[in-house]
């Protein structure tokens, strides 16, 4: 590996330590803190350790492989109605590479038990709503990383399940082949006549296509490195498994893709995660560490307009004629939506903004399509706001050291530590960028996801090959970062190798996990900002009260009772795409009116949505009773709470 070079203090200890890490990797010893099963059940069960009142340990279902899918319930585990208390969902793992979640999601836990009783808000949090942490979602795909399938560590996204990506009849006859034993599986490049690549000129480690209107010719082609074992020709494509189960929920499920799966939710993981959410329509938030993001680049927003149809249309901008929202009715078309529905975007913006401002995570996710995703099934199936995090992208902005011993200069002075420089917009292009070797963006993982066909470059794989076709703007900027922050570590260099069939090539190139994950020596920051976003979103649930009660004594045994239900917290109690899906159910107001007699007015008031912070909705009853008489108003929330006023009719 290439030697450390001499730098600021900050950065030489950061380099070392993931130089450590990298060794650590190579040599087939997962660095801490990354935990298998065994150590991961150990660390969950030391953590809520008498605490029974306020955690639990609990499975809600298994993986392909038979694992246990866990999940910790913190809050009030022993109320009967627990499962209708507004709950928070926290989910980490599906994607089987991003290990870094499942650390997040131990530290939250640690936070969260060890601070009920003392810190204010985690009291307040835990005491009246419940939070579910999914440490990890899809334990067979991170499992690969401990133990590797073929013996040589590569990239996993998915649950290992068999496919037979080369439509060969055969399943998983051509994986990778680690060709120069160092235990790890990169990417080959040969010399082929009818190659349509060319080593860069200005960086000879990274390949890029030839362009032909230059007088430029091929000279390379390149793949996963790996030999023809079903003597087809291609070489490691078809590998083991690799169905992912984050690609297998049916929002935009894409039907012929063999990552995908099948058929949506055929996937045990994804099935048990589903249902899940299901039979807890009270969760009111989604957090979700992985590949994508919405909230470190501005969330998609929906492209083909929103003209109101149906009973209730009306007014500008589909609200109600009244001006009222909510008052029934199916807001907005049929068709599903391209992306966050209009009337939504305010509010993901300024969750974007709260999170930039307190985890300082700016940078691109590693994937940005959102084909079957389940941060996309929860929020445009179930109408739930949820918040796709990468947590962490190597930087875009480590310099070359103008000398020998000169420190790197950074892009920018104000980039958060361990994280690159925003897009210059900060916002998500419509268009989808160039997909980097390696898999580091684009519509495929080619980090342990596939392409449509199983394969993305000449010669297929896990793995996009450099170049392979396609080129990544960001891939100098990454080469610096490999250089001069990780020592080198990150990146193989190209070694000659005799291959049975090619004769020479070269393998080489971007080492798994280094780039999905961040090194150690970062973890303690990122899980603190990120643990205390979660705590400002446990701080913004709907909250749904009774309020404002008047009545008025009209003679005669006649009472005008009027009641307001009001939002007192920061969400809405359902959000406009909920309210487009009609998942939700709505708020209700019953009136109990005991001896007295309805004259006028409904026992029943029900609103699909009211907004957060003060919003309001008045109601007005007219009673017959005897004086000192009673009546109850009794309120419901499915995502905002229960709230109940007993009213003396004086």
């Amino acid at each position: 590996m290439a030697a450390i070079p001499t730098a600021a203090p900050a950065l030489a200890i950061l380099a070392a330590a993931a130089l450590a890490d990298a060794r650590a990797a190579d040599a087939g010893d997962g660095p801490e803190p990354w935990r298998d099963a065994a150590a991961l059940q150990g660390a969950i069960e030391e953590r809520i350790a008498g605490r029974s009142s306020i955690a639990r340990l609990s499975t809600y279902g298994t993986s392909r492989a038979g694992r246990e899918l866990w999940c910790v319930e913190l809050g009030p585990v022993g109320h009967p109605r627990r499962e209708r208390l507004p709950a928070l969902l926290v989910v980490a793992g599906l994607d089987g590479q991003h290990l870094v979640g499942t650390e997040l999601v131990l530290d939250h836990l640690s936070r969260l038990v060890t601070g009920h009783g003392s810190d204010p808000d985690v009291t307040r949090l835990l005491d009246r709503h419940m939070v579910y942490l999914i440490p990890r979602a899809n334990p067979d795909g991170a499992e690969a990383y401990f133990r590797p399938p073929g013996g040589a560590r590569r990239e996993v996204r998915g649950n290992l399940r068999p496919v037979d990506e080369d439509r060969d009849g055969a399943l998983d006859e051509d994986g990778p082949e680690d060709l120069d034993h160092d235990g790890i599986i990169t990417q080959m490049r040969w010399r082929d006549p009818a190659g349509t690549l060319i080593a860069d000129p200005d960086e000879p480690r990274i390949l890029r296509p030839a362009d032909p209107l230059k007088g430029e010719r091929g000279l390379f082609k390149a793949g996963v490195e790996a030999i023809d074992k079903d003597g087809d020709g291609e070489f490691g494509e078809d590998g083991a498994g690799d169905v992912v189960p984050g690609r297998n929920f049916p929002q935009r499920w894409q039907e012929f893709d063999p990552a995908a799966g099948r058929v949506p939710m055929e996937e045990p993981e994804a099935l048990a995660l589903g249902q899940f959410l299901i039979d807890r329509p009270a969760i009111a938030l989604v957090v979700v560490y992985g590949l994508h993001d919405n909230v470190a680049v501005d969330a998609k927003a929906d492209s083909a307009g929103e003209t109101p149809q149906g009973p209730g249309a009306g007014g500008s901008a589909g609200v109600p004629p009244s001006g009222g929202r909510g008052g029934g009715g199916f807001r907005g078309p049929r068709t599903m939506p391209s992306g966050i529905v209009r009337d939504d975007q305010p509010l993901f913006a300024e969750l974007a903004t709260r999170y930039r401002a307190t985890a300082g995570v700016t940078s691109r996710p590693l994937l940005e399509a959102d084909d079957g995703a389940f941060f996309a099934f929860a929020y445009f199936q179930f109408g739930v706001p949820a918040l796709a995090m990468h947590v962490w992208s190597p930087p875009l902005d480590v310099k070359k050291p103008a000398a020998e011993g000169a420190a790197p200069e950074a892009a920018k002075d104000d980039a958060a530590p361990g994280e690159g420089a925003a897009p210059e917009s900060g916002a998500r292009d419509d268009a989808e960028p160039p997909e980097p070797a390696g898999g580091r963006r684009g519509r495929r993982s080619g980090a342990g996801g596939r392409g449509s066909s199983g394969r993305d470059g000449p010669g297929g794989g896990d793995a996009a090959a450099p170049g392979a076709g396609r080129t990544d703007p960001d891939e100098p900027k990454l080469l610096l970062w490999n250089d001069f922050a990780m020592g080198g570590a990150a990146f193989a260099p190209w070694t000659k190798v005799r291959h049975p069939t090619l004769g020479e090539v070269e393998v080489g190139g971007w080492k798994p996990y280094l780039r999905a994950n961040p090194p150690a020596a970062l973890l303690p920051e990122l899980a603190k900002k990120h643990g205390d976003f979660l705590l400002q979103l446990g701080g913004l649930f709907a909250e749904l009260r009774v309020g404002d009660v008047k009545v008025e004594n009209l003679g005669g045994g006649i009472f005008r009772v009027s009641a307001a239900v009001v939002n007192e917290g920061w969400l809405p109690s359902v959000c406009s795409m909920g309210e487009r899906s009609r998942r939700p159910r709505p708020t209700r107001l019953d009136l109990d009116p005991g001896a007295a007699k309805l004259l006028q007015g409904d026992r029943r008031h029900t609103w699909t949505m009211i907004e957060g912070s003060g919003g309001r909705r008045e109601v007005k009853w007219l009673l017959q009773a005897e004086p000192g008489a009673s009546i109850r108003l009794l309120l419901w929330s499915e995502k905002g709470g229960d709230d109940e006023r007993a009213v003396g009719l004086e």
